[in-house]
């Protein structure tokens, strides 16, 4: 294995390592006495955003893309989605947050917290593993 695609296996694999800690952290903090959703509850509930096209949800599809490029080196297209992750995701960094309060109407998030922002890491790192794989060209 080149030392290239060591790199970019070990980018991906910590990736996913990033990703899947971000599923049990909150992910905004919270104003008040409101309780912050963890990863996995918006991850299972914001595939809703899909539906609204909310281009942040997007970005996940960059974490099964990228590993698709990563094991097959189909097409150089895949770098340039790359770079358009990296760029809707850290758009998340800015707000705007939602927190529930006590299972009432959603109340007003302050910042993004520790599984915003380790979610933010894991589409970068999985998108620079992408970003660093050698293009091949097929003449089909």
């Amino acid at each position: 294995m080149s030392k290239t695609k060591s790199t970019q296996v070990i980018l991906f694999l910590i990736a996913l390592a990033f990703f899947g800690y971000a599923l049990s952290q909150p992910v905004w903090e919270c104003a008040g006495s409101g309780t912050p959703f963890d990863g996995i509850s918006v991850l299972a509930i914001g595939f809703m955003g899909l539906m609204f096209l909310n281009p942040a949800w997007f970005c996940n599809s960059i974490l099964v893309a990228g590993a698709i490029y990563l094991f097959r080196n189909r097409s150089p297209k895949m770098q340039w989605l790359s770079y358009i992750a990296m760029a809707v995701a850290t758009t998340t960094l800015f707000g705007p947050y939602l927190c529930g309060v006590n299972g009432g109407p959603l109340g007003d998030g302050t910042a993004i917290a520790r599984g915003g922002k380790l979610w933010v890491a894991s589409i970068w790192l999985a998108s620079l593993s992408v970003i660093l794989a050698p293009v091949q060209l097929n003449d089909e």
